[in-house]
């Protein structure tokens, strides 16, 4: 089959991150292979148009991040979270990192939908605020304050779970 002009190399390149940030937005391995195999296919079919624009890669998260505040077919599940990245920080042992990564994982599926997209695609994905507002449609001052929010509501978990008041 063709290469499409880029295609392969394009996945082969940014396979990796976007798979992270799927991981991040949906929380379930299994879903975020859902997520990243749906949003490479709507990739596929768009890649003559696509691969002319600006950033590509900002066209897929966009894509990932609307499909995955679209969906209603993703089912929560309690499986074992997995790092976010392969750095451990200044943790004392093994364990307390397991434990800081659960947390993390219960605070972000406490967020709604839009809030983690927020949060993945600002934090993550490193966006500006106002990027994050034009790849999901809403206003700069709600990106924002849907940052602050969950940023609170992720903080207040983690900090309940470390016994800080």
């Amino acid at each position: 089959m063709a290469d499409r002009d880029g295609f392969d190399e394009f996945v082969a390149t940014h396979a990796v991150a976007l798979a992270r940030s799927a991981r991040l937005l949906t929380g379930e391995p299994g879903s975020a292979d859902d997520l990243l195999q749906e949003t490479l296919i709507r990739l596929w079919t768009k890649w003559p148009r696509v691969r002319g624009a600006d950033r590509p890669l900002a066209y897929a998260r966009t894509t990932m991040a609307r499909l995955h505040l679209d969906s209603r077919r993703l089912r929560r599940s309690h499986e074992t979270p997995i790092a976010i990245d392969d750095r451990t920080g200044e943790h004392s042992s093994p364990t307390s990192v397991v434990d800081d990564h659960l947390t993390l994982w219960q605070a972000l599926d406490r967020l709604q939908r839009l809030d983690r997209a927020v949060l993945v695609l600002r934090y993550h994905d490193g966006y500006t605020s106002g990027e994050v507002a034009a790849m999901l449609g809403i206003s700069d001052g709600a990106v924002r304050k849907r940052a602050a929010r969950a940023l609170q509501v992720v903080r207040t978990e983690l900090d309940s779970s470390k016994g800080v008041r």
